[in-house]
């Protein structure tokens, strides 16, 4: 698995109109700083390093936790148990190993949703506890198995424990040198960019970007970049469009697009 750096953040509160989501986060920089080092077993192989002109913080993604011991003699013993995430989709056995987790917030507010609710999913508005009685703090034997998507979104960032691993991940790579910039208004995959995996990161400006398959590997997120933050993600992982997709980018944002592939 190759060196591969990632970040992640963003939610959205789900309100009044069914499929609005807000409240955001970060992408593709993040937690972690040190370099990877391929002869250090301890340390997260994915990981990835997309810089936009903006000034944003660094994130390794996934993030593993310092508690990564796992007691069992098993064919996964060797595989990390612990990840902090951020804003993006994450696909077991592609992105994270799949298998059965707890989940936890650590800082932040937003959504937190799997593709396979109903079948041990999970579908909550998800946080650090502000007194508002609104937000889930931790979730519970989680089912993750290989292909589902888990879609963290808004300013949330999330511990996630494997109790149990049934598959590796494969990781993905990003390049960063190839960015298109996109700026207010709509674009359509297949047309405007090829069709693929992308990180985003917001070049400057603040607005919406939203995507016509948010809610199914796509993205709908409160982005740019604002002196108060606040609900403002800056970057997102692993959103995926097919041709005819589109993405829409609202008020006076600008954002870099990072084709990412997967690292095998």
């Amino acid at each position: 698995m190759k060196t591969s750096r990632l970040v992640i953040i963003a939610a959205l509160v789900v309100a009044c109109t069914a499929g609005l989501a807000f409240l955001i986060g970060a992408l593709l920089s993040g937690g972690a700083s040190d370099a990877y080092n391929e002869n250090d077993p301890g340390q997260d192989p994915y990981q990835l390093s997309l810089q936009s002109q903006a000034v944003i913080p660094q994130y390794t993604t996934p993030q593993p936790t310092e508690s990564n011991q796992q007691s069992s003699e098993d064919q996964w013993a060797h595989v990390l148990r612990e990840y902090e995430l951020t804003a993006g989709n994450f696909i077991a056995s592609e992105d994270l190993p799949s298998g059965t987790m707890d989940v936890f917030a650590v800082e932040g507010a937003g959504v937190l949703y799997s593709s396979n609710l109903g079948s041990g999913g999970v579908n909550e508005t998800f946080g650090v506890d502000d007194g508002s009685g609104l937000y889930t703090e931790e979730f519970v034997n989680f089912s993750y198995p290989a292909g589902t998507t888990l879609t963290v979104q808004g300013n949330l960032r999330v511990r996630i424990v494997y109790t149990e691993v049934t598959s590796n991940y494969i990781g993905r790579r990003y390049d960063n040198d190839s960015p298109t910039q996109l700026t207010f208004g709509t674009y359509t995959c297949g047309v405007d960019f090829p069709a693929g995996t992308y990180g985003i990161v917001a070049y400057s400006g603040t607005g919406t970007l939203r995507s016509s398959n948010a809610g199914k590997g796509g993205v709908n997120e409160l982005f740019g970049i604002s002196e108060d933050q606040g609900f403002y993600n800056k970057q997102f992982l692993n959103a995926a469009f097919n041709d005819g997709d589109t993405l829409t980018l609202g008020g006076n944002l600008t954002v870099n697009i990072y084709p990412a592939y997967l690292d095998n």
